[in-house]
């Protein structure tokens, strides 16, 4: 995932534009692999893309659109995708990713980013991820020192995550088991003392 970041920067994307794409990007592979997202939806869009000749701009922004949509898709390829609130998804600036890039996300070799079990990386790693992205002169201009909240965190999984399942269709006893899965994730990450 760094790579991809540093790619798209070389590239010459704007690093806030980078960052936000693969934060996205992270949360749709995390999601998937919690069965919040259907399993392979990002590697799917790759292969697409890769062997299919599907554009990489309009796949992953129809999918952050959607996920930003509270209104469920009644078809198409976005149809079972929930409504992730919370901010990330607000803004949505999608990006042309060339080859290599498709590459360093899902490849033959399931090597990519995508082919990997996002369901095993503590929560906490998307602040770091995000606080890593930025220069040293970025964090210290915005005051960016990631800190984690358990029990904030939790409570606002647990209040945006259980009602957009519902939606979705999932039955209670589903629900319940990916929800109890993903809040006992969350308590085990232990909080940074505020940045000063």
């Amino acid at each position: 995932v760094a790579l991809l970041f540093n790619t798209l920067v070389r590239r010459g994307i704007a690093r806030t534009a980078a960052q936000r794409f693969v934060l996205q990007l992270v949360v749709a592979m995390f999601a998937e692999d919690i069965d919040l997202l259907p399993a392979n939806t990002v590697a799917r869009i790759v292969k697409d893309c890769r062997t299919r000749g599907q554009n990489p701009f309009d796949l992953f922004g129809g999918l952050f659109q959607q996920m930003n949509n509270p209104k469920p898709a009644p078809a198409g390829r976005f149809k079972g995708i929930p409504y992730f609130n919370g901010g990330l998804f607000e803004t949505i600036e999608p990006l042309e990713l060339g080859a290599v890039e498709l590459d360093l996300l899902s490849n033959d070799k399931h090597e990519g980013a995508a082919d990997k079990n996002w369901s095993k990386v503590n929560p906490a790693i998307f602040g770091t991820l995000f606080q890593q992205s930025m220069d040293k002169e970025e964090r210290h201009a915005y005051g960016a020192h990631y800190t984690l909240s358990t029990a904030t965190v939790g409570v606002q999984v647990w209040g945006l995550s259980r009602a957009d399942l519902v939606q979705t269709g999932h039955s209670n006893d589903a629900l319940s088991t990916k929800m109890h899965r993903l809040t006992l994730a969350l308590l085990r990450v232990a909080p940074l003392p505020p940045a000063t």
